[in-house]
């Protein structure tokens, strides 16, 4: 008999194990919702690849919901790092003390803009939070500020200093939070971000003020409930373990209340909010302590209207900032009825997306690895992918509530385009000696010319090379100039760097500005590498007419130069593809210097078969900046 019961058994609990560890459960790409037609979440999802590829959690352990909720707590104390910030502090008009801890960046933003996250926490969590470190230690090697509330009593070493403590959707200390960091970094731009209970505040923040969406340039939620009075009532029952979480968050909020018995359930707060002590610390479950003091203490008749207060789902539909809201399947805390409002709202908002990964857990998202997973989650990835592609999106005008204003780093970089300019001149004539200045393009275009050239500048003879090979197409017979061959001769993969600055410029910040834009591409074209003849050529008559329509074309287009057509049946509407992958990239495609169009994919050198010699350009700048300076011996008369 015992032969036959002791498999049994093992199989049994094998069964049970992979049962419970959901082994055989597929991973799978996370789940979008967003409005259909909504052509800005669209560029949002072509900069962010991390909601199309297929999340996979850590092999053994990584699908069930309980072991990812749990380990993000304990193993990220282990492994997380402890970044180094200054904690600020500011005394509200009720008397508390709110403080906030602020993480400068590890280095300049790849944009060089200054962009500053604003952190709100889970419930009784603060920025030493394992899952806050790594978050923050992530952002700052990205080149982000990161500023991180502390929820009221929950610091040790942060003494209360008013008989309260935090609530699930007061927004008070959060604002206080904003406002300080808008006065002493008046010129970066915000981005809020909120976890679990912080990500309540952060929506239910910017709801309650039309004006306050000014201030951002999006806003990420992250594991949140939506719904408090729905979540209290899902959390009193047993499925899903919920009933064991919600006395675990009660235990939490009695602990603060203990450490700060005298300041929180004193004699006379006691009197005055008609609250029961006893009855506080006998509560098993969140709900039991909203109705035994929070809702008392913030004021309000029934803990339903504390929940309903409390909440974002009623300010929600106020926002039309890019909002991100995420929430995984087997989340615990968050069951799948509460995220029906957010799919809701993501569906009938334009700017919003929903991502709905099938694993996860709350707050944990752990990956990689068979059983020991990564620290940094899938969770932090994608939102600081989605904060890059909104820093994408606004330096290049096309955020739909904010656009790209012409600041400090728009203007020293056309200033440095005109140093550059400048000097290239400068060293020319220094090398003459001043004594044969430089000669004007001989079309009228007013920059300088260049005997390689025929004596006009790089812009007008391209210009009369390209009239000069189409020439036999347009007019139907050959010319005596068309009639010469030309042979152009350039080094592989040679371009110009200025140009591509400049053209990038105009086709993203600048593409409003003409007369700006007809200046950076002038002083593109004076930058081009020289061309090389085969055989003699004849100057153009009306060179300057033509380079003047060309110019504006270029600028109609973007700056990218387009082809013309050999007969009016092939003037066919060409689409943006990537030149690896063939995927229409539209607008949001990047040029590379090697002269092709990517997707975000494909954008980096290293992902495409890029001929571009960038150590031969960096050795050609080191020898224009650094020329040969030779004093005269005699001194000429």
């Amino acid at each position: 008999m015992a032969d036959v019961v002791i498999p049994v058994a093992v199989f049994g609990l094998l069964c049970a194990l992979v049962r419970f560890l959901h082994l055989t459960e597929k991973s799978e790409k996370p789940k979008l919702y967003y409005k259909d037609d909504s052509q800005f979440v669209q560029s949002v999802l072509d900069l962010c690849p991390v909601f199309k590829e297929i999340f996979q959690p850590t092999l053994l352990w990584g699908k069930s919901g309980h072991l990812q909720t749990f380990v993000y707590a304990k193993l990220g104390k282990v492994l997380s790092p402890f970044p180094h910030g200054e904690r600020c502090s500011f005394l509200m008009a009720d008397g508390a003390t709110m403080t906030y801890d602020v993480f400068q960046p590890h280095k300049t933003h790849s944009t060089n803009g200054d962009y500053t996250l604003l952190v709100c926490p889970g419930i009784a969590n603060s920025s030493e939070a394992s899952y806050v470190c790594m978050f923050v230690n992530y952002a700052q090697d990205h080149g982000y500020r990161v500023a991180v509330l502390n929820h009221l009593g929950v610091l040790p070493s942060v003494p209360l200093t008013s008989s309260r403590m935090f609530t699930y959707g007061g927004t008070d200390e959060y604002a206080v939070m904003v406002t300080e960091i808008c006065k002493r970094y008046p010129d970066s731009k915000l981005m809020a971000i909120g976890f679990s209970m912080g990500g309540n505040v952060v929506l239910k923040y910017i709801g309650e003020d039309n004006s306050r969406q000014k201030n951002f340039l999006c806003v990420m939620s992250l594991c949140q409930g939506y719904d408090a009075g729905q979540a209290a009532q899902l959390a009193r029952e047993w499925g899903y373990l919920r009933r064991f979480y919600g006395f675990v968050m009660a235990k939490n909020q009695k602990r603060i209340l203990k450490q700060n018995y005298d300041m929180l359930l004193s004699t006379e707060v006691q009197k005055r909010y008609h609250i029961d002590p006893c009855r506080v610390m006998a509560a098993t479950s969140a709900h039991e302590l909203d109705e035994a003091y929070n809702r008392r203490r913030a004021g309000y008749t029934s803990v339903e209207e504390y929940y309903k207060v409390q909440s974002c789902h009623t300010y929600m539909s106020k926002i039309t900032l890019p909002v991100l809201l995420l929430n995984a399947n087997n989340d615990p805390l968050v069951p799948l009825p509460l995220l029906e409002i957010g799919k809701e709202y993501a569906k009938t908002h334009d700017n919003a997306l929903l991502v709905n990964p099938k694993h996860g857990g709350h707050l944990g998202f752990f990956q990689k690895g068979f059983f020991t997973p990564d620290p940094l989650t899938w969770l932090d990835k994608a939102a600081l992918q989605y904060a890059e592609a909104i820093v994408t999106l606004y330096v290049s005008n096309k955020l739909p509530h904010r656009s790209l204003r012409f600041d400090i780093p728009q203007k020293l970089i056309l200033n440095n385009l005109k140093k550059v300019h400048t000097n290239i001149v400068t060293m020319d004539m220094e090398q003459n000696g001043n004594q044969n200045p430089v000669p004007l393009c001989r079309a009228g275009c007013g920059f300088y010319g260049n005997t390689a050239f025929e004596g006009m500048c790089s812009k007008c003879y391209k210009d009369a090379m390209k009239r000069k090979e189409n020439a036999p197409t347009l007019s139907g017979r050959l010319s005596p100039v068309a009639t010469s061959t030309v042979t152009t001769v350039t080094a592989p993969g040679e371009t110009d760097s200025v140009g591509n600055v400049t053209s990038t410029l105009a086709h993203t910040s600048l593409g409003s500005e003409s007369g700006s834009s007809n200046s950076l591409q002038d002083l593109a074209a004076s930058t081009t590498p020289s061309v090389e003849t085969g055989s003699p050529t004849v100057p153009i008559p009306g060179a300057s007419n033509s380079k003047q329509e060309t110019d504006k074309e270029d600028i109609a287009t973007g700056g990218l130069s387009t082809e013309v057509a050999s007969s009016p049946d092939d003037k066919k509407t060409k689409k943006n593809r990537c030149t690896t992958c063939k995927k229409k990239v539209g607008l949001t495609g990047f040029p590379c210097r090697c002269g092709g169009l990517f997707c975000s994919l494909h954008r980096y050198s290293d992902k495409h078969q890029c001929d571009f010699n960038y150590k031969e350009l960096a050795q050609e700048q080191i020898r224009k900046h650094n020329p040969v300076i030779v004093a005269e011996k005699i001194q000429k008369i």
